[in-house]
């Protein structure tokens, strides 16, 4: 593991917020062409096929902390976009009743995966903001793909040595 110095991380992080930010701003529904997204933001993490012919595509900023769907039409033109990876999107899944392919088109590709063989269960990690709080999700999946269990909470790898940089 690369120990980052927590300044430098954390300075490296707003400015990241603020780039993706001032790029996201820039797509205008009806009008920005999937040609100008790609242009703009490169190429997406994910494209996920929608059944009207339209697409979304996720782009994961910054280190997976913020995840930007952009929807488009059959035409390749924007019709929306939006942060994934909200509380209210979070509280959206149910446990014993959601599968993966739902939580993938609701949250996009996750931060990390991990296989728990004896537990049977595949669990998705997504790293998140909420505000300044830096979080993480898990979300555990038996393995005939039903989300058997979900924990949220602040995110303890990031803090600095000394404990967390807020009460």
């Amino acid at each position: 593991m690369i120990a980052i110095p927590w300044r430098s991380a954390a300075t490296g992080l707003a400015l990241m917020l603020l780039t993706g930010c001032a790029s996201f701003g820039s797509l205008v529904p009806g009008q920005t062409t999937a040609a100008q997204v790609e242009a703009a933001l490169g190429a997406p993490d994910e494209r996920q096929a929608l059944a009207d012919g339209g697409s979304v595509w996720f782009y994961a900023y910054p280190v997976g902390r913020r995840t930007h769907a952009v929807t488009l039409d059959r035409a390749g033109v924007v019709r929306a976009h939006e942060e994934r990876l909200t509380r209210e999107n979070m509280h959206r899944i149910r446990a014993g009743e959601w599968r993966t392919a739902e939580v993938r088109a609701l949250l996009g590709p996750p931060h990390a995966v991990a296989r728990l063989d004896r537990q049977m269960r595949d669990v998705w990690e997504y790293n998140w903001t909420d505000v300044v709080d830096l979080r993480v999700l898990w979300v555990q999946f038996s393995y005939d793909g039903v989300a058997r269990e979900l924990l949220e909470m602040h995110d303890f790898r990031t803090d600095p040595p000394g404990g967390p940089a807020f009460p």
